[in-house]
């Protein structure tokens, strides 16, 4: 975003009542829920078994940047979970509470090029 963008959105929130301060959120996470979907169409056509792939967009935040390869693609029995095999090192937490093999959307994926 533009700087010049960013001071005139500033000003905009800081002279809003707080009814269109509610529908300047609504339009915030409406935008978010497009992104998101938006990844996970990708996700869903650029992804396939064996890619190496980064986590992002996720939580618990230790699981951000961890590496992992692509075991499982969507299907009808859960058509938004990607399985992945997480490729050490990882933080130790990750294993302890998720094992091996991490179930997610593939909004919190990205490809990582070998």
């Amino acid at each position: 975003m533009k700087p010049d963008t960013l001071n005139k959105v500033k000003k905009l929130i800081a002279s809003a009542d707080p009814d269109e301060l509610y529908e300047l959120m609504d339009a915030i996470v409406s935008r978010r829920t497009v992104l998101r979907i938006e990844r996970d169409r990708n996700a869903q056509m650029n992804l396939k078994r064996g890619d190496r792939v980064r986590f992002v967009n996720i939580r618990p935040k230790y699981m951000e940047k961890v590496q992992g390869v692509v075991t499982g693609i969507p299907t009808s029995v859960s058509p938004r979970k990607f399985s992945v095999e997480i490729i050490m090192p990882a933080d130790p937490r990750a294993i302890r509470r998720f094992g091996k093999t991490v179930r997610c959307p593939g909004s919190c994926l990205e490809k990582v090029q070998s």
